[in-house]
């Protein structure tokens, strides 16, 4: 196995399936998302909502769901995803709450599922009224 073969064996733990695992997400100091291929991002959307901050891989659908980029890495570059985990080391907590408080604000205004069903209502009310212009 791999983490076998890294020699890590002895400080990673594969739980399987975890109730409510989100809760576990605020001891993190961060929460690393590299997917090269995501149709949504559901964990990455768990973190933002658990306010830690993300690093994450530059593919289109994560990027839409971001305000600060400033923990975003191309796609299959290890050594510069491996800075930002440092970065986000380096920075200090109050610095980290600030960009994960800032990422949750915005998804909050964003994404909120109450204000996306009423943009959804309005959207199908034009179209039922003669369409979109």
């Amino acid at each position: 196995m791999y983490f076998v073969e890294l020699g890590v064996a002895e400080r990673v733990m594969f739980l399987g399936k975890v109730v409510k695992g989100v809760r576990f997400l605020k001891a993190f100091y961060y929460f690393v998302f590299p997917s090269s291929l995501e149709g949504f991002g559901l964990a990455l959307v768990e973190a933002i909502a658990a306010k830690i901050p993300v690093i994450y891989s530059n593919i289109k659908v994560i990027q839409s769901l971001i305000i600060n980029h400033s923990y975003q890495s191309p796609v299959g570059n290890v050594g510069l995803l491996t800075h930002k985990m440092v970065k986000a080391d380096s920075v200090g907590y109050k610095k980290n709450e600030e960009i994960a408080l800032e990422q949750y604000s915005f998804a909050k205004n964003n994404f909120d599922l109450m204000s996306n069903m009423e943009k959804y209502r309005n959207l199908f009310s034009r179209l039922m009224l003669g369409g979109i212009e």
